[in-house]
């Protein structure tokens, strides 16, 4: 049978209540920890890790400098040229020739004497020299010679003491490019030269194998560039003695392909023993 509470009862039971419940102390605040910075974890499940960049360095590909350091600063002879002609107002810049000069095979340029290579046309904008090189001086000479010249040394290949150097020079004086050691040459050995320009990269070749390359930023020839093949160097100043052989001046770019092939297919000239 149920049980029936009237109005007075359930009065007196809520104030019984609310007089235990004030009587009760207040429970004690729960304590809350305070998180303190600690070391790197791991990040969380599909949160890539920070990479470390790496340190900057040259590309794939790209050229490095080659230049042997104790000839870095060795002082080299100029040899001052003027522009191979006047260039005239609204003249059109012509399109240089594949072949812009060949010197017969007899046909022997001395080290010591400069001269001037006749062509036509602008200085291209690529090409290749090549000559056969005949080094009369002996293997502990320090002396150096010009073999080319162009623009006043802007581009050159010289012999700087004892490395065979492929180099441009700026409008300072600082030289760039590539050189090569040639303490084994002996008088009287014949060794062929290419040398290849193509937008800023220089090239040289010995004997039909590539030895070098460089990327040169600031190569600009003047379309009005003269060549020169020899030495012109201030009075008192030694030259290496030797010959040159076969000189050929292209408006192309020769293939390393084509010139291995053209070092195993042409000879130089004999020598005899008074010209060494």
């Amino acid at each position: 049978m149920p049980l029936l509470l009237g109005g007075a009862t359930v009065a007196a039971l809520a104030a019984g209540w609310l007089a235990l419940e004030r009587g009760r102390p207040a429970p004690a605040p729960v304590a809350t920890a305070t998180l303190e910075p600690g070391p790197a974890t791991a990040p969380a499940a599909g949160i890539p890790a920070p990479v470390a960049a790496a340190p900057a360095g040259p590309g794939p590909g790209t050229a490095q400098d080659v230049r042997p350091p104790e000839v870095v600063t060795q002082p080299f002879p100029q040899l001052h040229t003027k522009p191979r002609r006047e260039r005239k107002d609204g003249e059109a810049k012509r399109r240089a020739k594949a072949e812009l000069y060949e010197g017969e095979q007899e046909l022997l340029f001395d080290t010591a004497e400069p001269l001037e290579i006749p062509f036509e046309g602008d200085f291209p904008e690529r090409g290749t020299f090549s000559f056969w090189l005949n080094p009369v001086w002996d293997a502990t000479s320090q002396d150096d010679a010009s073999f080319v010249t162009v623009a006043d040394g802007r581009l050159r290949i010289v012999k700087n003491v004892t490395f065979l150097r492929y180099e441009t020079v700026d409008a300072n004086g600082q030289g760039d490019g590539i050189g090569y050691r040639i303490t084994d040459w002996q008088p009287g050995e014949w060794h062929f030269i290419t040398a290849t320009w193509d937008a800023g990269v220089i090239a040289l070749h010995v004997d039909g194998v590539l030895v070098g390359q460089k990327y040169i930023p600031a190569l600009d020839i003047p379309a009005d560039s003269s060549v020169f093949v020899g030495s012109l160097f201030p009075p008192g100043r030694p030259i290496a003695p030797g010959m040159m052989s076969t000189f050929r001046f292209r408006g192309r770019l020769l293939t390393p392909g084509a010139i291995g092939r053209e070092f195993e297919t042409t000879v130089p000239p004999p020598v005899d023993e008074d010209a060494r």
